[in-house]
């Protein structure tokens, strides 16, 4: 289990750059985070909300659960954290979820 965390650390904090998935999941995720901002322009125009609006709010479905796996993921291996700040299992984790870019993301989740 342990080879399984520190191979999603690897992967999601892109720490080894010559690392093909971990550079296709990045690239995914920029790709994701980009059609989000442009679902949302779309959203605000009435003519193409009204046109879309189911097809936009199922792609918002499945964008914040993607959003969610990651965080999880990413939560479950902090503890896989090169620095050691995170290595405690629950003490790393709550750390963690304190730093910029966790609480971040936290705050993009929640709110769905």
């Amino acid at each position: 289990m342990s080879q399984l965390r520190r191979r999603a650390h690897e992967i999601l904090d892109h720490t080894r750059p010559d690392d093909p998935t971990a550079s296709l999941l990045a690239a995914a995720l920029v790709a994701l985070i980009s059609a989000n901002v442009v679902a949302i322009i779309l959203k605000s125009e009435a003519g193409i909300d009204a046109a879309w609006h189911g097809w936009l709010d199922g792609f918002e479905v499945v964008s914040v659960a993607l959003f969610t796996v990651e965080y999880v993921v990413r939560l479950w291996a902090a503890v896989e954290s090169g620095s050691g700040r995170h290595r405690r299992p629950l003490l790393g984790r709550l750390r963690y979820m304190l730093t910029p870019l966790a609480l971040v993301d936290l705050i993009a989740i929640l709110p769905f």
